[in-house]
């Protein structure tokens, strides 16, 4: 995956506590990799002419979702893995928009899911999840940062 050409995706609801993660994630990254990371919010459908202009080969879509595990883990799903695990906070059904990507993109398409605590409404991350959204930021930072040396 490394060595194609990724992009990330971050989804969620900043008003609605952790499952804004995805959100905070990729605004900390879009900073640095604009071209490379993007905040979709609640509605990733208009990245469509993006991603379809993009045809990454991967794109890695950054979300909370349940899949029962303690707050803060973190799981790489496959999409077909997601149908449950997605919290419905989105406009249109993820895995009907992911399936549009691969098949008008070309693009395989993977789910990093955090397992929100709290998804009221209100503002900020619980601890737990605030952790794990910094491991992650620090993590594809660094992937991203190599990425862009090899492509440079």
């Amino acid at each position: 995956m490394l060595e194609k050409d990724w992009i990330a995706v971050g989804l969620g609801n900043s008003w609605r506590q952790d499952d804004g993660v995805g959100q905070r994630i990729a605004l900390e990254l879009a900073r640095d990799f604009p071209l490379r990371v993007f905040p979709a919010g609640e509605s990733p459908e208009s990245l469509y002419d993006k991603i379809l202009s993009l045809r990454p080969s991967f794109i890695l879509v950054l979300d909370a979702a349940r899949f029962e595990r303690k707050p803060g883990m973190i799981s790489l799903l496959p999409i077909s893995g997601i149908e449950k695990a997605v919290l419905s906070t989105h406009r249109v059904p993820l895995p009907w928009l992911f399936e549009l990507w691969r098949e008008d993109a070309g693009s395989e398409i993977l789910f990093l899911g955090i397992q929100p605590l709290l998804v009221g409404y209100g503002e900020g991350l619980s601890p737990r999840v605030e952790a794990a959204a910094g491991k992650i930021i620090r993590l594809l930072k660094a992937l991203l940062s190599n990425s862009t040396r090899r492509n440079a």
